[in-house]
């Protein structure tokens, strides 16, 4: 892996400089803190912690780093600000990438935001995980995709950068936007989504100086628009005045200052309204969002969904739309961050993101953006819970004559545990108890659903998601020929599956196991570190993302689901139809399942070991193979959501099929 300085500029930064270097702890071969002109003891922490210091007179953060930079001896950097901190795992894989691809300039990580309270969320990405970031896509969303530490630099290129043409603006403010787009117009940018730095937001200068920070991005974007031939749509001074005031507003509420957020949030709503409404009659400005649907669009069927990231509602959206017939209705995506979304995009007609942020003024915001869209519509369906509460909000640009449905994918109690989602379910139910068709894939949700008045009687339902066997499925193991049990991993690596669990698992196996772990996720780093641990007895393969799990799952013996939570998970159907069974937590939801198909909870690590052992057994798996694909023969295979999409739906085939 090539070596990697971080160039840290601080000032006035004795309290965080010491954590900050040591964030950087197996990923820096060299720490440069270049001490602005601090009056503190900034250059003697970091002196302290190994760092090398150089000292100026206060000349600002742009400054230092262009100090840092000329002291800089390896080809690839990291800038750090005094008050973030490393994530080793992301800057490791950001390495990775460069280091393999020459005609990158620089490769980003995911971020986690602190808040001022020390809360820690991790923020959207930017766009789709090794997709190329490009100056036209820079200067069109127009804004800034990532803070700087989320980044490593090649410095032959951020060199290269600073004297092409056109010449820097180097404005006060949004210099890290501008050093970006530089780097983009002489050589490549990806992200992928391991978290690579923690970022502290509504604390710098731009949020204390948020109009002048928007102004001088807006130059940024007209500069290098102007030289390149790109067409953007530039704000006005009002939406500039309004958008700083909604920057106000997101800067109150972090610092608990909730007067005044609503002041500067009302501020900046009625200055973005009346914008849009001067540049619809003067026809100079298209407002932010979709387009309206043309007028023979009006009749085909809108899926509304909040986001796509390959998990178990997008593979039931995209079984869905497959089943109605590829290019039959519009697909609109409210919020950005997506990635994988291949699978639903190519189904459809038209497929339209609106980028979003996923915060709670986010959610205005795609109401906001979402109203074009909504017009006119006779017949729209939502994906799932975050894109009801938009529609909740934007239910007035709806047709009241317009046909509606929704799908639930998780329990309903799962969200409404606070004040937050107790607020949030007034708008859900706002949308969904108008609609004639709610769904969901587990009895369990449907009482939930009744009981907490999410739909209005006999609308709500259990429908299994459509899965189409893709063949004959390969037959158990006569035997064990390799001396391994063979386990599959599938999913997205969050918290929710239960990643904790496995060494404490393998731990308990006694059998050796070839474990395979196909997905991709957040908590990739951290899981491959802890199975490292028991490399000793058992074998474990990564595979990343995988397109589609049957060579997988014909491969494995069984498939290993430590959840935490689920609803329904799809991969314990695919496994069923390829007659492999499942080994799960003790959750409601698989004790459902397993009075349907081969299922075997577990809780404790001698229940997960004598779970595990039995599959050793030759007629144990024939028998279990045998079940898995009794129980995906004997499926639901008829769909009301689908005949909803189609327009055939009515009352009669929903109590026929209830």
């Amino acid at each position: 892996m090539s070596a990697v300085t971080v160039i840290i500029a601080a000032y006035e930064a004795g309290s965080t400089i010491e954590r900050a270097i040591a964030s950087t702890a197996g990923v820096a071969d060299r720490v440069i803190v270049v001490d602005d002109g601090s009056t503190d003891d900034t250059g003697a922490v970091a002196a302290r912690c190994g760092a090398h210091v150089i000292r100026q007179d206060n000349a600002g953060a742009a400054s230092a780093r262009l100090r840092g930079l000329d002291a800089c001896d390896t080809d690839l950097l990291v800038f750090l600000d005094a008050d973030d901190s490393l994530c080793a795992p992301g800057v490791r894989r950001s390495v990775e990438i460069i280091d393999a691809d020459p005609t990158l300039a620089a490769v980003a990580g995911s971020v986690v935001a602190v808040y001022p309270d020390g809360h820690r969320s991790l923020r959207s990405l930017y766009g789709t995980p090794g997709q190329p970031v490009t100056t036209a896509d820079l200067l069109q969303r127009g804004v800034g995709p990532w803070p700087p530490a989320a980044q490593v630099v090649r410095r032959s290129a951020l060199l290269a950068s600073q004297v092409a043409e056109p010449p820097a603006l180097r404005p006060r403010y949004a210099e890290d936007y501008e050093t970006v787009i530089r780097l983009s117009r002489v050589g490549g940018i990806v992200q992928h989504d391991t978290p690579a730095c923690e970022y502290s937001i509504f604390v710098g200068k731009a949020s204390r100086s948020a109009q002048t920070a928007l102004e001088c991005k807006e130059a940024i974007r007209r500069h290098y628009a102007d030289a390149d031939g790109i067409d953007i749509t530039s704000m006005t001074q009002r939406a500039i005045r309004g958008g700083a005031a909604m920057m106000g507003a997101r800067t109150s509420v972090a610092h608990r200052r909730y007067l005044d957020a609503a002041r500067r949030g009302a501020l900046g709503i009625s200055l973005k309204a009346i914008d849009r409404i001067e540049q619809r009659v003067t026809g100079t400005h298209r407002a932010a969002g979709a387009s309206a649907p043309a007028s023979d669009d009006t009749d085909r069927p809108l899926v509304v969904v909040p986001w796509l990231e390959g998990g178990g509602a997008q593979y039931a959206l995209a079984s869905v739309l497959a089943d109605v017939g590829a290019g039959t209705a519009d697909v609109v995506v409210l919020f950005g961050g997506c990635r994988d979304f291949e699978s639903v995009a190519e189904r459809s007609h038209r497929f339209i993101m609106l980028d979003a942020p996923r915060t709670p003024l986010g959610v205005f915001q795609a109401a906001q953006r979402v109203r074009p869209v909504l017009h006119g519509r006779t017949r729209i369906y939502s994906l799932m819970r975050g894109s009801h509460l938009v529609l909740g909000l934007a239910l007035r640009a709806i047709p009241r004559d317009a046909h509606l449905a929704a799908s639930f994918h998780q329990l309903p109690s799962t969200d409404d545990a606070d004040r937050l989602g107790a607020l949030e379910n007034i708008l859900v139910r706002r949308y969904t108890r108008r609609c004639e068709l709610v769904t969901t894939p587990s009895e369990r949700a449907v009482e939930e659903i009744r009981d907490r008045r999410f739909a209005v009687q006999g609308a709500a339902r259990a429908e299994a998601n459509l899965i189409a066997a893709s063949g004959p499925a390969a037959p158990p193991r006569a035997t064990l020929d390799d001396g391994h049990l063979r386990l599959l991993l599938a999913g997205r690596l969050t918290e929710q599956k239960g990643l904790d669990r496995i060494v404490e698992i393998l731990d308990a196996v006694e059998h050796p196991v070839t474990l395979h772990v196909a997905g991709d996720g957040p908590l990739r780093e951290t899981l491959l570190a802890d199975l490292s641990r028991v490399a000793d007895r058992h074998d474990v393969r990564y595979l990343g993302r995988t397109d589609g799990l049957d060579e997988q799952l014909d491969w494995c013996d069984a498939v290993l689901m430590p959840s935490r939570y689920e609803l329904n998970p799809i991969v314990v159907w695919e496994a069923w139809a390829r007659g492999r069974p499942v080994v799960s937590s003790r959750l409601s939801v698989f004790s459902d399942l397993a009075a349907l198909g081969p299922v075997e909870p577990a809780g404790t690590p001698q229940e997960w070991r004598d779970a595990i052992a039995r599959l050793t057994d030759a007629d144990h798996r024939t028998a279990q193979h045998a079940r898995a694909l009794a129980a995906f023969a004997g499926r639901e295979r008829s769909s009301d959501l689908a005949a909803f999409l189609r327009g055939t739906l009515t009352a009669t085939t929903v109590g026929a099929s209830a």
